[in-house]
């Protein structure tokens, strides 16, 4: 192997765990903040009020799973694949991600609606719920990024096509 592809290869090796450090580093502190508020929570809130928290949280994350439905791997998977049109499986993943957000949503709502939760809980499941479509779009977004190699082959700049979204 030529002198010239090792170093490129070891600067991707680089890249990536400069990456991979990067974003674990943002998940523990992502973590980090949760557990904070929900300590915070807990000291301030009446029983009844973290009760309702905590009945919102467990439904909003059943629900953003569903949200999502395994589309951010599929892009990210379609994506290091097919560099050369990470724009478009990018531009064409984000209309189904905000259908399955929508769904999701809905079916969040239904939910709430025939389970017999309390009006003041219905109420802040829908609100918490409000998000949905829009984190159902923005975690296929990471997708975008192409692999290393192909940034280094491409001088044109990645381009996705906006595609309207309309939440409820």
């Amino acid at each position: 192997m030529p002198e010239g592809e090792v170093a490129a290869g070891t600067d991707d090796a680089r890249a990536a765990a400069q990456g991979t450090v990067a974003l674990a580093g943002m998940q523990v502190a992502g973590r980090a903040l949760a557990l904070g508020f929900v300590l915070v929570a807990t000291r301030t809130l009446s029983t009844s009020d973290f009760g309702r928290y905590a009945i919102a949280s467990a439904l909003l994350l059943g629900a953003s799973t569903v949200a999502d439905l395994g589309t951010t791997a599929a892009v990210t998977k379609l994506v290091s694949q097919r560099a050369d049109r990470a724009d478009d499986i990018v531009g064409a993943a984000l209309l189904p991600s905000a259908v399955l957000g929508l769904l999701s949503f809905a079916g969040l709502c239904a939910f709430v609606l025939v389970g017999g939760y309390p009006a003041v809980t219905r109420i802040d499941v829908v609100l918490a719920g409000l998000g949905l479509p829009f984190d159902a779009v923005t975690t296929t977004l990471p997708g975008m990024s192409k692999p290393l190699t192909a940034v280094k082959s491409s001088a044109a700049p990645l381009r996705v096509t906006p595609t309207p979204i309309v939440s409820v």
